[in-house]
Parts: structure tokens; C-alpha cells; sequence
């Protein structure tokens, strides 16, 4: 999806171009798409303002039924995240 390069860039546009940042809120998908961002249509995209430097919002999907723990864990693996650095983390 992204690197946390991608992320830092868009957190730093989103300070400096308040048009940007309404963009964001009003159509997160549609305007990290125009980033470049590629974003499956079965991702769901939220925008948490002002989230503190010390907040991690962490989103976990419903399980998928009738999957073994080995098919859940190479399901998980598919899933989507910026990074896998949680000091970094954000998504």
C-alpha cells in the first residue's frame, strides 16, 4: 500500500495545505489515491485528526470464517499496512 516515507509526506502535506487536510477528511480514499496510493476497494479508509504522537490506532478486521490457522495466518499476512515497524506505524 505504502512505505512510512508515503505516510510522513502525507502527514506533512496535511500540515502544510489546509486544503489538502480537508480533502483528507472529506474523501481520505479518493485523495491518497490521487497520491498514488493504491488502496483495494475492500479497504474501508478512515482520517483520525489530531491523534496524538503517542497513539497507535490499530484496526483489526473480522475473521474470516471457515480458514485453518495456517490459511488465517497467510490471510493475515495479504492484509494491507504501511509498515511493520510499530515505532513507525500508521495504519
Amino acid at each position: 500500500m505504502s512505505s512510512s516515507n508515503d505516510y510522513a509526506k502525507i502527514v506533512a502535506k496535511s500540515w502544510t495545505d489546509s486544503k489538502f487536510r480537508d480533502a483528507l477528511t472529506a474523501d481520505a480514499r479518493g485523495t491518497l489515491k490521487k497520491e498514488g496510493w493504491n488502496i483495494p476497494d475492500s479497504l474501508t479508509v478512515q482520517v483520525k485528526l489530531d491523534a496524538s504522537d503517542n497513539t497507535l490506532v490499530l484496526g483489526l478486521p473480522k475473521k474470516p470464517a471457515g480458514l485453518n490457522d495456517e490459511q488465517l495466518r497467510q490471510h493475515a499476512d495479504s492484509l494491507a499496512c504501511c509498515t511493520h515497524d510499530i515505532a513507525k506505524a500508521c495504519c
